[in-house]
């Protein structure tokens, strides 16, 4: 699986000191443990979100990940998503 990190890439606060060795270790192709990663949908172009653990599913494998957020609890994924669904909606 590849990565892409997008410009402005959501971290939350607990995990902003860790943000390089994290990219660094998912470049690398680690999954990191008892995270969510917050990535693009291919299709809808929105964003959604994932256990980390998810993408060691075989689906994932030769998949490109465009990854948006990343967060260490479910609900900091979940307030990044309802933002972002109100500003589409303000849009």
């Amino acid at each position: 699986m590849f990565f892409q990190f997008e410009p402005g890439l959501y971290v939350s606060s607990d995990l902003r000191e860790e943000k390089r060795k994290i990219c660094e270790s998912m470049m690398r192709g680690e999954i990191p443990k008892g995270l969510y990663i917050i990535c693009r949908n291919d299709r809808s172009g929105k964003p959604e979100f994932m256990p980390a653990k998810d993408l060691r599913q075989k689906y994932y494998e030769n998949r490109t990940i465009r990854v948006v957020g990343i967060t260490k609890e479910y609900a900091s994924a979940l307030a990044y998503l309802a933002c972002e669904a109100y500003e589409m909606a303000e849009g």
